[in-house]
């Protein structure tokens, strides 16, 4: 089995090892933050289409065009997924692959708290804080604001430091655009999931 690097190690102990309080008490906050803004889009009248709390148009196009015909999220999306994904498998420190089987027994849960996680994030960062923004500003300044608040959220996170937030800054900004242009959850969801999904795995793999 290869040795982990230095930096591998470092990120082993700094990152995977710190006390599981931390993991619940994060997952807390969330569920809090989450239970106290349905509450108030409640309280303000907002129902599910000022929230785009719905599937939404999985084939609508991004804006983008590619030898003069648009772009659709059918294609952007699951490259999307696939590219969130390449980031933690080939950026280091890069788990080794020799321990992914140690890990797959596990994926199901993984994916279930990724996917809870996710929905959480999505919520508040995207749909309700767009939903706040829209009544004072337009909806790219608002989706502007929402992902430098929600990198900035990352500070302490899974990257962290300046380079994660400007990384989980960048990934809101796909996610909160998946999320205008799809009018919905339909491909915002499941790149998150993607990211948290990588997040959860390089951990795991490091600290097999």
């Amino acid at each position: 089995m290869p040795q982990l690097s230095a930096r591998s190690a470092t990120y082993r102990s700094a990152k995977v090892r710190k006390p599981r309080h931390g993991s619940v008490s994060a997952s807390a906050s969330s569920a809090t933050a989450v239970a106290l803004v349905a509450l108030l889009a409640r309280r303000l009248g907002w129902g599910r289409a000022a929230l785009t709390l719905r599937l939404g148009d999985p084939r609508a196009t991004t804006g983008l065009r590619v030898a003069g015909r648009p772009v659709r999220w059918t294609v952007a999306g699951p490259l999307a997924v696939a590219a969130v994904l390449a980031l933690f498998a080939f950026l280091p420190p890069a788990p080794p692959p020799d321990r992914l089987p140690h890990v797959l027994g596990w994926l199901p849960v993984f994916l279930l708290g990724a996917l809870v996680n996710a929905a959480a994030e999505e919520f508040l960062y995207r749909h309700a804080t767009t939903a706040a923004l829209r009544g004072v500003t337009a909806t790219v300044p608002a989706v502007l604001l929402g992902s430098v608040v929600f990198g900035l959220g990352h500070l302490t996170g899974n990257p962290g430091g300046v380079v994660g937030v400007g990384y989980t800054a960048v990934f809101g900004l796909v996610c909160a655009a998946a999320m205008v242009r799809v009018r919905g959850v339909a491909w915002n969801l499941p790149v998150h999931v993607a990211g948290d999904l990588g997040v959860v795995l390089t951990a795991a793999l490091l600290a097999t």
